[in-house]
């Protein structure tokens, strides 16, 4: 969606933000996909691999690289960064539909409609940035607990 030229804030902030979920959507897919199916790559070959007469360490590579790739991607979280990007991106569209419609909030409004667009839009980008750092502080905590706490028959393992 292109803005018009009466509004500044749709036709820069809104229209950069938009672009700019839109490209992130996009490369996280992209990521997420490409580590899944280099996965599903790997964990469907593995028993043809060790089917046949090869070194005992290729399968044993394979499996370490499978078992890499989906701490990666449980690390990056690709599928929830673009479902993130892909749910502010239409929420901010929604809100643009709605503003050049003069429909809902927008429609005989109290106050400028440029305002209240701006307001309701920056609330969503807020929130999104919300819900990355939220996610961010999440995933340090538990790595912080996860260094803390040894794996389960370890030599670092006090029961052992």
């Amino acid at each position: 969606m292109t803005a018009p030229e009466g509004c500044s804030y749709e036709a820069h902030r809104l229209a950069a933000m938009m672009a700019f979920y839109r490209r992130q959507a996009a490369q996280a897919r992209a990521a997420a996909h490409g580590l899944r199916g280099f996965s599903i790559l790997l964990a469907t070959s593995l028993p043809f691999i060790v089917s046949l007469d090869v070194p005992r360490w290729i399968p044993a590579v394979m499996g370490a690289l499978l078992a890499v790739a989906e701490g990666v991607g449980a690390l990056f979280d690709w599928e929830g960064a673009h479902a993130r990007s892909r749910g502010a991106r239409h929420a901010l569209e929604q809100e643009l539909i709605l503003f050049r419609a003069r429909a809902g909030p927008y429609r005989a409004p109290a106050r400028p409609a440029a305002s209240t667009l701006a307001q309701r839009c920056e609330a969503i980008i807020t929130a999104e940035s919300g819900a990355w750092q939220q996610a961010m502080r999440q995933q340090r905590a538990q790595d912080i607990q996860d260094a803390a706490d040894p794996a389960p028959g370890s030599a670092a393992d006090p029961r052992r």
